[in-house]
């Protein structure tokens, strides 16, 4: 599929540009009186994204209670550990909304991990009511993009051990051998609408490479990135694009 590329002077931009869209999908939800299903990504553009919201007009504006909130990935850390995903999102942008707990479904790094695998895909079948043998579909996925071209936690030459419904996996980081949990590929590529946001020279190359498909990007997990029935977008600031901006001219 032809995935959708906005680009943006910088960082200030395009998080500005996503709380916009974030907003108005919200919104839609709301006059069709529906819920509104969404999955965080961790890293630092998604941070920046978080505290974006939380700090401008948006905050008022968009109709949180209207979201259930889910994680793409998380380290099998307590949730007040540094690297916590969920401690991010919840100290960037979280805690500072008035919704309720129960709308915040995380994944519990505490947990042992094929346990919580399983315990968080029933959680994520019950939420979005599910049948027994079908996929769940979210509204909206973010991702973040790592330099080696790993999401969520599917990183290259990594084999995730799935649970039984093929929701969530378990895996090790190839470098540090910390054990993470992950949404599966089938998963992210069921959703309604997935975007991946990067910023900074250093992720230029890779989504060079995955822009235009290159031997190299046959590694990369976020390439296989490729919703069956729902849209693709990236948000890149000017850094990030810059590569992908000079194929493009040659």
């Amino acid at each position: 599929m032809t995935a959708e590329v906005k680009i943006f002077p910088g960082p200030r931009a395009l998080v500005e540009a996503a709380a916009l869209e974030l907003k108005n999908a919200v919104i839609e939800a709301k006059e069709s009186r529906r819920l509104f299903h969404l999955v965080l990504a961790g890293g630092s553009t998604p941070k920046a994204f978080y505290q974006y919201l939380a700090q401008s007009g948006f905050k008022q504006s968009i109709p949180w209670s209207q979201i259930h909130f889910y994680f793409g990935d998380e380290r099998s850390v307590p949730p007040d550990h540094p690297e916590s995903n969920y401690k991010m999102a919840y100290d960037s942008l979280l805690g500072s909304l008035a919704i309720a707990e129960k709308k915040i479904h995380r994944m519990r790094g505490e947990n042992d991990p094929a346990q919580e695998a399983s315990r968080y895909a029933e959680e994520i079948r019950a939420s979005l009511d599910t049948p027994t043998g079908k996929l769940p579909r979210f509204d909206w996925i973010f991702l973040g993009l790592g330099t080696d071209g790993h999401t969520a936690s599917i990183f290259p030459g990594v084999t995730l051990i799935e649970e039984a419904s093929g929701i969530c996996a378990t895996c090790r980081h190839p470098e540090t051998g910390q054990q993470r949990i992950t949404l599966t590929m089938d998963v992210l590529n069921r959703a309604r609408r997935v975007s991946f946001i990067a910023t900074g020279k250093g992720k230029a190359s890779v989504v060079a490479d995955i822009l235009n498909p290159s031997p190299n990007s046959q590694n990369y997990p976020a390439a296989e990135v490729q919703p069956n029935e729902g849209t693709l977008e990236w948000f890149l600031d000017a850094e990030a694009a810059s590569e992908q901006i000079k194929n493009d001219l040659s």
